[in-house]
């Protein structure tokens, strides 16, 4: 079974600052703000990384607890989910 993946829906852009992102949904007219984690998070997501991949990368990142970052993963991704910021797919 493909692992599950995340891409970000077509109408919405990203800018940078700093260590920080803000989101343009283009289809809902609305921002959104994300912190350096988030930001992070929202980068690996553009290349297309899976949760796993995404979670791997956190870890040699920062030095927490592997289960409270992959919470934090979860929570963002359904946080961007129910803003229809971004949708799950299969990764084929």
């Amino acid at each position: 079974m493909p692992e599950k993946k995340f891409r970000i829906v077509e109408g919405v852009f990203s800018q940078t600052i700093g260590e920080e992102t803000v989101l343009l949904d283009m289809n809902g007219e609305e921002y959104f703000g994300l912190n350096e984690v988030g930001t992070i998070i929202w980068k690996l997501l553009q290349d297309q990384n899976s949760i796993r991949e995404i979670h791997q990368q956190l870890i040699k990142q920062f030095n927490h607890d592997p289960e409270a970052i992959r919470n934090d993963i979860e929570k963002l991704l359904a946080d961007l989910m129910d803003a229809g910021l971004v949708e799950e797919y299969s990764g084929i």
